[in-house]
């Protein structure tokens, strides 16, 4: 019980992460053209971080395909390459190699980043299929699945 909440905790610390860099992107990226701009101002700010936590070890040296689609259809795929539990690449390309894409529209994750139990919300669009990933290679699928089931079973 403890490991998956230290799991769960870890997972969040990155997602979290992620989802915030991200939040303030997506009303651009579907509604506006001031997206490039936005995007290189948190690429400039997000490049060249550590990440933290129990999780390091897992998302250290990582390659993770973002795609977001939003409620015209639009798709946004953001790349974000870890190195040394550094972020190394947060680009809106899709990287080569990736360990995991991730598949998610942006009401699911405004929901998410709305909702005051953010983990539950997750957990449950994990549970829904509101959230979708396919790993690469065996050992990211088993590190995905255990990952993913330690969040479906959280809620």
């Amino acid at each position: 019980r403890r490991i998956v909440k230290t799991t769960i905790s870890g997972i969040m610390n990155i997602q979290l992460l992620l989802v915030l860099f991200l939040v303030a992107l997506l009303p651009a990226a579907f509604a506006h053209n001031e997206f490039e701009t936005q995007f290189k101002g948190l690429q400039s700010q997000i490049v060249g971080q550590s990440l933290s936590g129990p999780l390091t070890k897992y998302f250290g040296d990582e390659t993770i395909n973002l795609h977001l689609t939003g409620s015209e259809q639009e798709n946004v795929v953001i790349g974000v390459q870890t190195e040394n539990s550094v972020v190394k690449v947060l680009d809106k390309v899709e990287l080569q190699n990736a360990d995991v894409d991730i598949y998610m529209t942006d009401e699911v994750l405004f929901n998410i980043l709305g909702n005051k139990n953010q983990a539950t919300e997750l957990g449950s669009s994990l549970r829904d299929g509101k959230i979708t990933y396919q790993a690469h290679g065996f050992f990211n699928k088993i590190k995905y699945l255990f990952l993913v089931s330690a969040m479906k079973s959280k809620t």
